[in-house]
């Protein structure tokens, strides 16, 4: 009996990791190709996030961990941008 839940339990903690992974991979690919899509590839082009239809907080979490990981750009006024990789 105890050997079951454990099994389960294991089974259920794989599907939410990789539930969460691709979800959090498919939402980066959708926010660049919003970037993208609006042309935001320098500082001069770059948009807020409500202009790309951003407006969740988890999003703009997304957005912010983006910046963090050097793949976007951020201006001072919070517009966001696509970065050139070097």
């Amino acid at each position: 009996m105890i050997t079951e839940v454990i099994i389960s339990s294991i089974i259920i903690g794989i599907i939410v990791f990789f539930a969460v992974y691709f979800a959090g991979e498919h939402t980066d690919r959708s926010l660049l190709s919003k970037l993208k899509s609006a042309r935001a590839l320098t500082p001069e082009t770059a948009v807020k996030p409500e202009e790309i239809g951003i407006s969740d907080n988890w999003t703009k979490l997304v957005l912010k961990r983006l910046a963090k990981e050097g793949k976007l750009g951020v201006t001072e006024d919070g517009r966001y941008y696509i970065k050139k990789p070097e």
